[in-house]
């Protein structure tokens, strides 16, 4: 009965006077709390399966959602801890308590010893002679050895000024605020694919991942024909720029029919036939080259001999051609007239005989 009573009576303080309000206000549902300091508003530091959690109201003892909706969330360890009319409640739940408006709870008098007080804490402890208690026990943070730092010994956080804040996003600070020296202009370490061209000069490009073929190399290096990698648009890539090495100067594989005219080619038509204009040596054709090509040549024999069956215009030798085949004409005269010295068939005529007086 009397935890319902001060359940009603949270529910009705918080109705008149609004939620109270909160110191750090940082700890989201089911982080660990020590207080309900700690707890973002609507939250309450509440006992959850044996530890405490940030948490609502709901899921709150009576007691708890008392403390909390009462309190002003200012953490302590015995009344002297409070602002004046404020009362120190709530140390049999949290190991200390919390300031809060009202008298304390008879179930909250005296069940657990006050937690011994340690600088650090949180809590200021004005007979162990604290002034100040930021939570840690840094220096330069204003508040050191729980008595307050002179100004001149207080650094304010701020990227470059040599110094690694503690409980500050930086991970580095080389006392400047440029990029590309290995800590950037924001304070964080510098390094290959983090998308900015850094580290003095030992990036040639940064394109914000590790990954090869892009353009940029896993270890920021710009990606070129010629570099000795083969990326995903080369075929080859031999460390240079030198045609007629196998690979040429556009990191495609050198062979004849490719379509290119590499080094030591004199043609490429993109094929392996022989009878076109292009050998598949990769050579011009020509008559004499002893490979007959369509539509241009009747015989090709390899030679430029004109007395044997293919002339050298690699056309087919005929009676008549004016050129003596060898075994097979007598004569050949240029024509194929039979009233001449050499008959229409290439076979000499013998002259006639003188008809006696």
């Amino acid at each position: 009965m009397k935890k319902f009573i001060l359940f009603i009576s949270a529910v009705i303080i918080i109705a008149l006077q609004g939620w109270p309000s909160s110191v750090n206000n940082a700890k989201a549902e089911g982080e660990i709390c020590r207080h309900p300091g700690d707890c973002s508003i609507p939250l309450c530091c509440c006992n959850t399966e044996g530890m405490a959690q940030c948490n609502f109201l709901s899921a709150c003892s009576p007691i708890e959602q008392y403390l909390c909706l009462t309190s002003f969330r200012l953490p302590c360890r015995s009344h002297m801890n409070c602002p004046a009319g404020l009362f120190c409640c709530g140390r049999s739940y949290y190991g200390f308590g919390v300031c809060v408006s009202t008298a304390c709870p008879i179930e909250d008098l005296g069940e657990v010893p006050v937690a011994p007080a340690m600088c650090g804490d949180g809590v200021i402890d004005p007979l162990d002679g604290e002034k100040c208690d930021d939570g840690n026990t840094y220096d330069g943070d204003g508040c050191s050895a729980c008595l307050p730092e002179p100004a001149f010994l207080t650094s304010i956080p701020t990227c470059g000024n040599n110094i690694v804040e503690n409980g500050t996003p930086e991970r580095c600070d080389d006392g400047n605020t440029n990029n590309s020296d290995g800590c950037s202009a924001t304070c964080q370490n510098e390094f290959c694919g983090d998308g900015t061209v850094n580290n003095s000069g030992t990036e040639q490009c940064d394109d914000g991942n590790t990954v090869s073929n892009d353009g940029c190399s896993t270890t920021c290096q710009n990606e070129f024909c010629g570099d000795g990698i083969i990326q995903s648009s080369e075929t080859c890539d031999d460390g240079n720029n030198i045609g007629g090495d196998g690979c040429n100067t556009a990191c495609e594989l050198e062979f004849c029919g490719n379509s290119i005219v590499d080094t030591g080619e004199q043609c490429d038509d993109g094929n392996t036939v022989n009878t076109d204009a292009c050998l598949n040596t990769c050579h011009s054709a020509f008559c004499g080259d002893n490979v007959v090509q369509d539509g241009t040549e009747q015989c090709d024999d390899g030679n430029t001999v004109n007395i044997d069956a293919c002339l050298n215009n690699c056309n087919n030798a005929i009676c008549g051609d004016g050129f003596v085949q060898i075994k097979i004409e007598q004569c050949d005269d240029g024509n194929t007239v039979d009233g001449d010295s050499c008959s229409a068939i290439c076979i000499v005529k013998p002259s006639p005989t003188p008809t006696p007086e």
